[in-house]
């Protein structure tokens, strides 16, 4: 299993084969969102603990959504991460991401 590491002292565990939220896209794209739920259940985890919008998370994580919404939340979400707002700490890497 592969281990990384966001903030000093915090590492996660990503699910296997998805690592990354460039990973997570193409997997989403191949497979569709249903098939993800484990990893888009960490990344909308991942994003109400870094503050980013709670309402795309909520989207983003519910399986009773439509697929387009939740994807487009997913794509919000993504943007989010790679571009912080002013003083907001983000990973060095943004297309990683965390439990």
């Amino acid at each position: 299993m592969t281990t990384m590491t966001l903030h000093p002292g915090t590492t996660v565990h990503p699910g296997p084969g998805v690592e990354t939220l460039d990973d997570l896209a193409w997997a989403i794209d191949r497979d569709g969102i249903a098939r993800h739920e484990a990893a888009v259940a960490r990344l909308a985890n991942w994003a109400r603990a870094h503050g980013l919008d709670p309402v795309l998370a909520d989207v983003l994580a519910d399986p009773a959504q439509p697929e387009a919404a939740r994807e487009r939340a997913f794509g919000a979400l993504s943007r989010g991460v790679a571009r912080p707002g002013q003083g907001e700490h983000r990973p060095s890497d943004p297309r990683r991401f965390a439990a």
